[in-house]
């Protein structure tokens, strides 16, 4: 172990460069502090100094909690990740489950995905009658020292434990599933959710009617008011819910929220070709009323588009209202020519002139069908559970689970479907296009950054990761899977689920699937989680080996046999590209693969009457303790370990981790030039092989504790 004070010179980790525009900084990454380009004082205070009390004033959520909250959201993360390769389908996965508390989880993930998350969704505990807290973070072994932070816990001169009034009232409320209780278990976990989000990345949120009023305030606050996109209804019952009090209740919300520049993947719709039922000039048109009708159809509406054309006769003609007042065009004069404007009598016999609209003219063009904001068709919580009942033999093993259709719909307008290519070939047509594009924009502006070109570049050529820190039963995992399968994607994806307690009495079925088939000593909601994935994946495969090895193929020849459908049909702009790159992109085998990993303690130092003594709570292999270290260096869980020195130094990219003392690894590092290399500071090195170590390899050394 090197203690810290022995190395105080030590180049630690160092967070990453931020903008030098202080608002804009602000702005970023704390929205709740800015309101209309204006700089809220007191909130900004209350993030500096939690124990400050300050009088709020103005409009904002306010709850019991909020500043332990905040507190919680801020302190370091003292787990660290367990490979579980007996439950990994495949190490070497880009596809992860996180067993644990999802507050640690996303602590441990931000350092590596800081800003690398597309989509979020998450179904978190709606706290009504039936709900359990199922995440105490009172039990944290930080708890305390948080409480001492805020204010809400002191130590009287006898060594006791005094609490505040407060903090005894926090805990009374939310022994009783208070509001406060519930918002200050969201907060910390919202705010480490929009940290992991790019930029251009978006969360979908849940919910039902006891928490989304309160839920969309703090997510105001969290996301900033202004990337709020919309609050979507979901049908989740055909007919609403008889025992409900007063109205049968038959959907729940789906909040969403952008990060900043969010892009949603509309629709698009292909002409219709028996839309256009004239022959004008020898080519087949369609034709659409030049003068405006419906609301705004008055001259005094838009002045300017009161102008003369020429009639058929050479007179100058004027439009009209459907009142018979003056009227206006729908187009400006100079987006207008003789060629398309055609002339006939209204049924009033009165010699009217219309826009034509050639087909060869637009046959290419795709007309924007905006996504609604109801949510009918997705499935229902009837076909949830049918899905549960078929993937696990008819036994219902999780009570509220999502339908996999509600999951996909929500990835299919927020991600793109990049497809799989082979190792050395060049990516999709899509990526090169956009690559292409991007080169052409960065010559012709020279302000843009480096660094900003480079970040933008790599997102357009990387699958989509989707999160989900409320697993359940899975379905965000399985409808990844899915949707990859069906458009040839590659997205991937990461789930977090706590390792809850299955109580016999409240879940017999669940308990005794995992106790008698999965042989599991301690039956915890995580194992229907991984269960779940591993079975939809395996029927997956199968399918895509019982339709050809390459699933993209078969979804090839079906878009060659649908190709006469698809002039009328709803597609979206992603699948029309995807079906071009596919024709000509070599492929591989789609993976369903997965890694599971579980959180276990870090080791502690503890002072036992003056002497340092470390307690290790787990025995991590050196691969886990290299992936450990590689987390620190903001290095993704997809990325491959490349092994130097067998169970002792590993590298990705241009850092070395070491994690056990070598001659021939210490060799490797002395002639390294230019790489990095990352130790733990509870590793079993002395100071003197600290000190060794930094002789020669000075600021390249990082020590991570």
């Amino acid at each position: 172990m090197i203690d810290k004070n022995d190395i105080k010179q030590a180049n630690l980790q160092e967070q990453k460069d931020e903008k030098t525009a202080l608002l804009e900084l602000l702005k970023k990454h704390f929205p709740q502090v800015v309101s209309e380009n204006t700089l809220k004082v007191e909130s900004l205070k209350q993030i500096l100094d939690q124990s400050t009390k300050t009088k709020q004033k103005g409009y904002e959520l306010n709850f019991t909690g909020k500043a332990m909250a905040n507190a919680i959201y801020s302190t370091p993360c003292d787990k660290e990740l367990k490979l579980e390769r007996e439950q990994s389908s495949d190490i070497n996965t880009q596809n992860v489950i996180i067993r644990g508390d999802n507050l640690d989880a996303l602590k441990l993930l931000k350092s590596a995905y800081y800003e690398k998350i597309k989509v979020i969704y998450i179904d978190p505990p709606y706290n009504t009658k039936n709900d359990n807290f199922l995440y105490p973070d009172d039990f944290r072994r930080d708890f305390k020292e948080i409480l001492q932070e805020t204010g809400l816990l002191n130590i009287d001169e006898n060594g006791n434990e005094v609490e505040s009034e407060e903090l005894k009232f926090f805990r009374n409320i939310t022994g009783s599933r208070s509001h406060s209780g519930w918002l200050s278990f969201m907060l910390p976990r919202l705010k480490l959710a929009r940290d992991l989000l790019r930029e251009d990345g978006v969360i979908f949120i849940s919910i039902d009617d006891n928490e989304q009023a309160n839920l969309k305030l703090l997510c105001d606050e969290i996301f900033g008011e202004e990337n709020f996109v919309s609050c979507i209804i979901w049908q989740k019952k055909k007919g609403g819910s008889q025992d409900s009090q007063y109205l049968a209740k038959e959907h729940e919300y789906i909040l969403c929220y952008a990060k900043q520049e969010w892009q949603i993947n509309d629709e698009r719709e292909k002409s219709n070709k028996k839309d256009f039922n004239k022959i004008i000039n020898n080519r087949k048109a369609k034709i659409l009323k030049l003068e405006k009708w419906g609301i705004g159809a008055l001259r005094t509406d838009a002045p300017s588009l009161y102008y003369a054309i020429k009639d058929p006769n050479g007179n100058d003609f004027y439009p009209l209202a459907p009142n018979g007042e003056e009227g206006r065009w729908r187009k400006k004069p100079e987006n207008l020519d003789e060629n398309h404007i055609f002339w006939q009598e209204n049924s009033k016999g009165r010699l009217t002139p219309y826009e034509v609209i050639y087909f060869d003219e637009v046959k290419d063009n795709k007309k924007t069908i905006k996504t609604r904001t109801i949510f009918t068709e997705f499935g229902t919580t009837t076909d949830a559970t049918k899905e549960i009942l078929s993937i696990f033999n008819a036994k219902k093993v999780f009570d509220t689970p999502k339908p996999v259709s509600l999951i996909k719909r929500i990835l299919q307008i927020s991600t793109k479907a990049l497809a799989c290519h082979s190792e050395g070939s060049e990516a999709t047509e899509e990526s090169r296009n956009a690559k292409s594009r991007k080169d052409s924009t960065k010559r012709d502006i020279s302000l843009v950054s480096q660094a900003q070109y480079d970040k933008e570049s790599a997102q357009e050529t990387t699958p989509d990761i989707v999160l989900d820190f409320f697993a359940g039963s899975g379905t965000t995992a399985h409808a990844v899977m899915e949707l990859n399968k069906e458009d040839g994607g590659n997205r991937k994806f990461i789930l977090v689920q706590l390792d809850e307690e299955i109580i016999e009495s409240k879940s017999k079925t669940a308990y005794d699937f995992c106790k008698n088939e999965l042989k599991s000593k301690n039956p915890v909601i995580s194992d229907i989680t991984i269960e779940r994935v591993r079975r939809a994946a395996q029927k997956l495969h199968s399918t895509c080996h019982s339709e050809g090895d390459k699933p993209e193929e078969s979804h090839n020849a079906k878009s060659r046999k649908d190709s006469t459908k698809r002039d009328i049909s709803l597609v979206s702009q992603a699948q029309y590209d995807k079906e071009s790159a596919q024709e000509t992109t070599p492929t591989r085998e789609m993976s369903f693969d997965f890694k599971v990993f579980s959180l276990v303690n870090k080791p502690e130092i503890l002072d036992e009457k003056g002497k340092l003594k470390l307690i290790t709570h787990a025995n991590l292999s050196p691969l886990e303790l290299a992936i450990n270290l590689s987390l620190h260096d903001s290095k993704r869980l997809d990325e491959k370990l490349e092994s130097i020195v067998e169970n002792a130094l590993y590298k990705i990219d241009e850092s070395f981790y070491l994690v056990a003392l070598d001659k021939q690894a210490l060799e490797i590092l002395q002639k390294s030039k230019n790489e990095l290399c990352f130790i733990s500071g509870y590793a079993d090195f002395s100071l003197e092989d600290y000190l060794n170590l930094e002789s020669f390899l000075k600021e390249r050394l990082k020590v991570i504790y």
